[in-house]
């Protein structure tokens, strides 16, 4: 984009965490970049596509191009989102950047990406704390961070960078775990449904989920009480029974481990409903540029 007639406008960026709920469908009418720092159930769809943001990622949507998030209902979706616009200044400017043109599929997966996090990072470090000069130093970055995803386009020669899967055993073992989440469950019970060994089917989980078996049946567990923990049906007792703990003293310890609060306190800080979307403890950022911006808008 050197020598280019044109400039990028940022207009507002953000840092949020989302509990479930849908946003959309909408049409924006400025560009939009999001990185999701890691992979959640959360679908994207776009041009009657849905993809499934299960590696971290970055979406860019268009102006004018119709979209819609369905955000994962058992665990947080983190995203980082940039707002911005392209001003022409001359009738001679240059084509804009594929990545942003109607034709460019929404996604690029940032796996193997380092510079790009870190790009739009920054950016949301300078909004946030708006030192001397923050809005051109923004800018120029997101320039940056633009000519970088058409550089890695062109390179790949694809409009996606498809992620690799799972094996389907490690998926059958997810969904075995999501649909037993009430029941104790036993590692070597998980290996045997795989069909291979223990210490095989760990070092497996591992490499593909990020988490030993067992963190991520705890952390599914403790983001299913979440959920339960808004219906005030449920003691917590009740509710450390429902989930497969022997006792509800490993459960309150755990809770508050893992969300750094007591699930009374988690209780009474996020049972009202208009509040159900946001994840607890996590970044809730806006950072205004020039001009009114409502998000979120949840429907």
């Amino acid at each position: 984009m050197e020598g280019n007639s044109y400039r990028l406008a940022l207009r507002i960026a953000g840092d949020l965490s989302v509990f479930g709920n849908r946003l959309g469908p909408r049409i924006l009418k400025d560009y939009e970049i999001v990185y999701f720092p890691e992979g959640t159930g959360t679908i994207y769809t776009a041009k009657g596509i849905a993809h499934k943001l299960d590696k971290p990622c970055i979406v860019i949507t268009r102006k004018g191009e119709e979209h819609d998030y369905r955000f994962d209902p058992d665990r947080p979706t983190r995203h980082l989102y940039i707002h911005f616009d392209i001003l022409t200044e001359t009738k001679e400017s240059r084509s804009m950047p594929f990545v942003l043109q109607m034709e460019c599929a929404p996604l690029l997966f940032t796996e193997d990406e380092v510079l790009l996090p870190n790009l739009i990072r920054h950016i949301l470090k300078l909004a946030r704390n708006k030192p001397f000069g923050w809005v051109q130093r923004s800018e120029r970055l997101l320039q940056v961070a633009i000519e970088e995803m058409d550089g890695i386009l062109a390179e790949r020669s694809l409009l996606v960078a498809t992620p690799l899967e799972p094996p389907p055993a490690i998926t059958k073992v997810q969904e075995y775990i999501e649909n037993n989440l009430h029941q104790r469950i036993a590692i070597e019970s998980l290996a045997q449904l795989c069909g291979w060994s223990h210490e095989h089917f760990s070092r497996a989980f591992r490499k593909w989920i990020g988490l030993s078996p067992q963190s991520f049946i705890m952390n599914r567990k403790i983001a299913k009480a979440c959920q339960l923990l808004k219906h005030p049906e449920y003691t917590i007792k009740q509710i450390s029974y429902m989930l497969g703990f022997e006792t509800p003293t490993y459960f309150y310890r755990l809770f508050r481990r893992l969300q750094g609060m007591t699930a009374s306190e988690f209780r009474h800080k996020y049972a009202d409903p208009r509040l159900s979307y946001l994840f607890p403890g996590a970044p809730v950022e806006f950072y205004q540029v020039n001009r009114k911006f409502k998000y979120p808008t949840m429907h």
